[in-house]
């Protein structure tokens, strides 16, 4: 699927509940139903809240000092009844698994043949099967969006923030989809929060984060904001010449003409055979009023797009250039 996240499964072979405190084990084969809603929600808090947590073959470890449910509470409360209910969420039987597995590889297919309509009828079963896998709400977002849905995706985003607050791509998906639905200052919002919530250590996802928010911010004319944001982009990934070509052109709309100048200059001398990057700059220095400057990059573009034949980058240089010889 093109913009969709591939799915990973993972199995656990047994659910199993140790004590941090004691040698005493609930294993899979002295545990029987019935179990509670209420009592399957309560263990699942145990599992998310702090103090508890689950780690390998969803062993969960707790600590019996903390407010939360202990396990002491959990062996009294549930008599060795949590296994088939518990154990169905967080190892959903083998005929559940086939069928989302199913699912997933039928809705890819449809999504690439460009059958929306399907890949969302799909997903929706997906989810019904497997309701809290972050992944099957990005990927029903991103169908959603190219369906031009755009609240149901950015609902469906959303939603996958709730289940995973560390992935950027929800958060890049959701402030993107929020854009488009003309809320740019609730995007830079969720930009911002993506950015305080995603890791440090995960460089490639903040530097989007950023960049999405810096174009969010060039959209507001907010140049000063814009350009904090392109001078961390850039720190987080030094090596792409279009970041230099955005900073060139807030750096000029900020009056920075020497600066904007050596950004335009780095992004040609990083990329001095890519037409639509050289059609760029040319607009950006006919933006600062530098016609000369823009016609040189104009035409630099027209023999690079002729040489590789791209005639529709032909038209769009052509048009540009006559624009600029007109101001001349």
């Amino acid at each position: 699927m093109k913009n969709l996240k591939k799915i990973l499964w993972i199995l656990p072979t047994s659910a199993v509940l140790v004590g941090l405190y004691s040698s005493k084990v609930i294993a899979d084969n002295n545990i029987s139903p019935p179990v509670t809603q209420n009592g399957v929600t309560s263990f699942i808090s145990c599992l998310t809240e702090p103090g508890g947590y689950y780690v390998g073959s969803w062993t969960v470890r707790h600590d019996p000092t903390s407010d939360k449910i202990t396990y002491v509470d959990i062996v009294e409360y549930f008599q060795g009844g949590v296994y088939q209910t518990f154990s169905y969420l967080v190892n959903p039987p083998l005929t559940v698994v086939k069928n989302v597995e199913n699912l997933v590889q039928q809705a890819m297919s449809k999504y690439e043949q460009d059958n929306y309509q399907g890949a969302l009828s799909d997903y929706n079963q997906i989810i019904q099967l497997e309701p809290n896998n972050e992944w099957h709400y990005f990927n029903r977002g991103q169908i959603r969006r190219l369906m031009k849905d755009k609240k149901g995706a950015a609902e469906d985003f959303q939603e996958a923030i709730k289940l995973n607050p560390t992935e950027a791509s929800a958060y890049n998906m959701l402030g993107i989809t929020l854009q488009e639905l003309g809320k740019i200052e609730e995007g830079v919002e969720i930009f911002t929060q993506g950015i305080r919530t995603v890791p440090e250590l995960n460089k490639k996802e903040r530097k989007s984060l950023y960049a999405n928010r810096a174009s969010a911010y060039m959209r507001l004319n907010n140049w000063q904001a814009a350009l904090e944001n392109l001078h961390k982009v850039i720190e987080l990934d030094p090596s792409a010449a279009h970041y230099y070509t955005s900073r060139g052109k807030v750096r000029g709309k900020l009056g920075d003409m020497q600066g904007a100048e050596a950004d335009l200059s780095e992004a040609d001398r990083m990329k001095p055979d890519n037409s639509s990057l050289q059609l760029s700059i040319g607009t950006i220095y006919e933006e600062m009023g530098m016609k000369k400057k823009a016609i040189e990059h104009y035409q630099k573009a027209t023999q690079i797009a002729t040489k590789e034949g791209d005639t529709r980058m032909q038209q769009l240089i052509q048009e540009a250039l006559q624009s600029a010889y007109l101001g001349l």
